[in-house]
């Protein structure tokens, strides 16, 4: 198979254009990409959102849980490693 690139391919697809049927293919076919990187950019969108929505509660719960956690050792052992903790 030779795949370089005659005069005479260059012209059968010059005259492939003024076909309908291959334009309405090659419209198709850029219709079709563009939707389906808007779809994918969609749902990378939607997910990357969730997941940091997601990842923004647990780390609230545990500063939430670490800091009750800390006021409660601090309580207990005065002199304890949780009582160099500046936790706020």
């Amino acid at each position: 198979m030779n795949y370089s690139s005659s005069p005479t391919q260059s012209a059968q697809l010059g005259r492939s254009w003024n076909t309908t049927t291959f334009r309405l293919l090659s419209v198709y076919a850029v219709i079709f990409s563009v939707s389906v990187m808007l779809l994918i950019g969609f749902i990378r969108y939607a997910v990357t959102g969730q997941m940091e929505r997601s990842a923004d509660v647990v780390i609230q719960w545990q500063l939430v849980y670490f800091s009750a956690h800390a006021s409660i050792c601090r309580r207990s052992r005065p002199g304890g490693a949780f009582s160099k903790l500046d936790v706020r």
